[in-house]
């Protein structure tokens, strides 16, 4: 390979395209063309087979994540760099990376900048390094929460609307799923306005990618993406476990976290969303029919489950008053509980114009423990962190449930 490498620059505003190349050449390097998005992009790069492509992501973003990745099905082993003014989409970005991007830059970059990142990116080194050198967004694994309870009334979708909230408000790209047949409320709590559902996504999940299967979400104002439930319970009847199973994993190929809400019951789906999660957050209320339902969860749950899917309780308390304590629970199911939700009498499970309440009233005891959550669970989606916390045991699980009320 030749000191300076040959490089095409996809870009479909033209002032942009002719800016780059500019840049380029001054730093001496060999620029053999400039084109557009889509066919004109592929046509041109099979036929030059540039050592390095640069692609303009810009909004909206379908254009030029659908030419990023055909480009990487096309030319597999050219680096591929993406460039931006100022895009601030974690979700894009995460997208980019998943389609083949090895770096990103944040427009205004220098000629240092653009020359030193074409570098990593032919040696192999994906950094993400934005203008300013700080490591872009997209870089965390993703994670799969599934949020269980055996018994109705415990608190699943509420727990998973606000989790999901929390999560995305701290920046991470968020997806909601809706498997609970009997109530599937979640688009109705959140006031969704649907135009495509889990059914419609099941039927096509053979045919859908990681960058098809976004026609199939609908977007919140606090950030999250929500996959609904069908509108018609008899529409159930159609969802192939195997296709849910392909939709979770296409959703956490280029999404931080995946929120699965499920039944209070076993059903295939919600054993498909127990073995697809990193964590099942299994939640219980206080009183003895939840907890013998939560005893035959844990069994199920652990011989359905592989070692690297954690099981983790936790206790929500349906009153000011218990004569129930979380310590008679652990010892009851032989399980250290993760974490205790208080009691919020000013809360309760209402919702306010569809804003989670850890958005409209972050101040409350219920909504600052489901952030503090939240952000464990967080650090649980990485490897380190989830060896870290089953390495410290109860000691720091202590220390966690004592800021947690």
């Amino acid at each position: 390979m030749t000191d300076k490498p040959r490089i095409l620059v996809i870009d479909q505003d033209p002032r942009g395209c002719i800016e780059i190349q500019q840049l380029l050449a001054r730093s001496q390097n060999i620029v053999i063309g400039g084109v557009g998005y889509d066919e004109e992009a592929l046509s041109l790069a099979s036929e030059l087979k540039p050592q390095v492509i640069l692609v303009a992501l810009e909004e909206p973003a379908f254009m030029p994540l659908q030419t990023l990745r055909d480009l990487t099905k096309l030319l597999p082993e050219t680096p591929i760099v993406s460039y931006s003014n100022k895009l601030n989409d974690v979700h894009v970005l995460q997208q980019a990376k998943a389609f083949g991007a090895r770096e990103h830059l944040s427009k205004p970059f220098s000629r240092d900048d653009l020359t030193a990142c074409i570098g990593r990116a032919l040696n192999g080194v994906s950094e993400q390094h934005g203008s300013d050198g700080a490591t872009a967004p997209g870089e965390s694994s993703s994670a799969v929460f599934t949020i269980f309870g055996p018994k109705g009334g415990v608190g699943r979708t509420l727990v998973s609307i606000n989790l999901a909230a929390s999560m995305a408000e701290a920046g991470r790209s968020t997806v909601l799923v809706d498997l609970d047949p009997a109530s599937g409320d979640v688009a109705r709590r959140m006031k969704l306005r649907v135009d495509s559902n889990l059914v419609e996504a099941s039927r096509r999940a053979a045919d859908l990618d990681e960058l098809t299967v976004e026609s199939y979400l609908t977007r919140h104002a606090c950030g999250v993406k929500v996959m609904p439930a069908p509108r018609d319970s008899t529409d159930w009847r159609e969802i192939d476990p195997e296709a849910v199973d392909r939709l979770l994993a296409l959703l956490a190929k280029v999404h931080e976290y995946v929120i699965v809400d499920t039944p209070a019951s076993f059903t295939d789906l919600s054993i498909v969303a127990a073995r697809r999660a990193d964590v099942v957050l299994l939640l219980s209320s206080l009183d003895p029919s939840s907890i013998d339902s939560t005893s035959m969860a844990l069994k199920m749950l652990r011989s359905a489950n592989s070692d690297s899917v954690e099981t983790r309780l936790a206790l929500n308390h349906p009153s000011p008053r218990n004569s129930v304590k979380d310590s008679d629970v652990a010892q009851e199911l032989g399980c250290d509980v993760f974490w205790s939700l208080p009691y919020d009498e000013t809360i309760a499970d209402r919702d306010e114009d569809g804003r989670p309440v850890v958005i409209c009233r972050p101040k409350a005891r219920i909504s600052r423990s489901i952030s503090k959550m939240a952000a464990l669970l967080s650090e649980a989606g990485s490897p380190s962190s989830a060896d870290r916390v089953r390495a410290s045991g109860s000691t720091f699980l202590g220390r966690v449930l004592r800021t947690s009320s």
